[in-house]
């Protein structure tokens, strides 16, 4: 069963992967950013995971699900850069 650790992680992915901010998410689905905020840190009601879901353009199965994601570190040019994603990974090495 998920937690609510699996789902505020994939929704936090799922912004990264959109460069969406949490702010910008809450703005889309028309809620302050401090009740996303505690929904995520919190019991979020399933109508609530569904919005969430909707406005991310994902399936509400995809927020409860483990993500086995590609995240690190990578040192370019000297220069330590962060990814989280493998498109992100493959960017920074074809730019050396």
């Amino acid at each position: 069963m998920a937690t609510i650790d699996t789902i505020r992680d994939n929704v936090l992915f799922y912004c990264r992967e959109q460069k969406l901010t949490q702010r910008k998410l809450a703005k889309k689905l028309n809620m302050q950013e401090a009740a996303l905020s505690r929904a995520l840190s919190g019991n979020p009601e399933l109508k609530t995971i569904e919005r969430i879901a909707d406005a991310l353009g994902v399936p509400v199965k995809a927020l409860f699900h483990e993500l086995r994601t590609v995240e690190g570190y990578v040192s370019v040019n000297g220069k330590l850069q962060r990814f989280f994603t493998k498109d992100e990974l493959l960017t920074m090495i074809s730019k050396q």
